[in-house]
């Protein structure tokens, strides 16, 4: 009994460490600071840089602003790009939001903006012939995806953004004029976060 015990501990140790290893390995540094335990930490959140306000149907609203991470005892600093998505829903008469947030470190915010430059300067004139989609992902599961469908009544290059990629409550349409309002504030946000951290 002791040896069957044993061994099925064995086999079940890996299971056990991988969802460590993967849950550490799959947020965002700012997300890491913010999930410690038995720190002090000071957190200062920006103005909000911008806010797209739609009306309560899927899609919802989004907001982003710059967040500030200080740990008060080695002085550390961090800095991020915060990402509200709200979902906005009727329950009987009554009106609800769910948020889910995203946050990205300043190299992904710097990525980010180089997809998004790639998607204004090299396809959103275009006009492909078959469906044709184009993704930004960070590894915690914020996602900037381009498609353009050849199905819809009238075919275009739609951008929509997820704060949480596997759930459609999370996604946010962004008009494909706004794209270079969106890689400016981003630009802005990575060189802020840069100076106020001294990176």
């Amino acid at each position: 009994m002791k040896k069957l015990i044993a061994i099925i501990a064995v086999l079940l140790l890996p299971f056990a460490v991988f969802p460590q290893h993967l849950t550490n390995d799959t947020i965002s540094n700012v997300e890491r600071m913010l999930n410690q335990k038995g720190v002090m930490l000071k957190k200062e959140v920006g103005d909000v840089i911008r806010r797209k306000v739609e009306t309560i149907k899927s899609p919802g609203s989004c907001k982003y602003d710059i967040l500030l991470i200080t740990d008060l005892e080695s002085g550390i600093k961090t800095g991020g790009l915060r990402i509200t998505a709200y979902h906005s829903y009727m329950v009987g008469n009554s009106l609800k939001n769910d948020e889910y947030i995203a946050y990205l470190d300043p190299d992904e915010i710097t990525a980010c903006v180089t997809f998004m430059k790639k998607v204004s300067d090299e396809y959103l004139n275009t006009t492909p012939d078959k469906y044709t989609e184009l993704v930004y992902k960070t590894s915690d599961g914020f996602k900037i995806v381009c498609f353009y469908d050849l199905k819809d009544k009238n075919p275009m290059w739609k951008v929509v953004l997820y704060t949480k990629d596997y759930l459609n409550k999370s996604l946010v349409l962004i008009d494909k004029d706004d794209l270079p309002v969106l890689i400016s504030d981003f630009e802005e946000a990575a060189k802020s976060i840069k100076a106020a951290t001294g990176q």
